[in-house]
């Protein structure tokens, strides 16, 4: 790893701090200016100001990160967001959305007078 990458990596941790996210849970790797984000992207906890990790943030987030001189590429690798298309997505809130839907679908079988032990349709 060339002192350029040691260096691009400081400033990608600065850019997720700046923004009041937690590094630790962040892995930056860095390899002849292409940098690897892999883990978490979560509000730092003692922080009580109203910031919402979201697209947006997330958006500027990658812009700062490609303005870095020697960046030549980002790719993410984390738990909780894709980038898919160009934009972020929110994989907790497809999770959640996911259940919401598997039980509203339950709820209108119950509803309609279907037994516990018959298929509802929603595998």
């Amino acid at each position: 790893m060339a002192g350029g990458d040691f260096q691009i990596n400081s400033r990608v941790r600065g850019i997720f701090a700046k923004h009041w996210l937690d590094t630790s849970r962040l892995s930056v790797v860095t390899i002849k200016g292409n940098v690897y984000i892999g883990g978490y992207v979560r509000k730092l906890p003692a922080v009580s100001l109203d910031i919402e990790v979201n697209e947006d943030l997330m958006e500027t987030i990658n812009f700062e990160i490609g303005r870095i001189k020697g960046v030549k590429r980002v790719t993410y690798r984390l738990e909780d967001w894709r980038r898919e298309g160009g934009k972020f997505f929110s994989l907790a809130h497809k999770r959640k959305s996911t259940e919401d839907d598997k039980k509203r679908a339950q709820d209108m079988a119950r509803r309609a007078g279907y037994r516990k032990d018959e298929d509802y349709g929603t595998s």
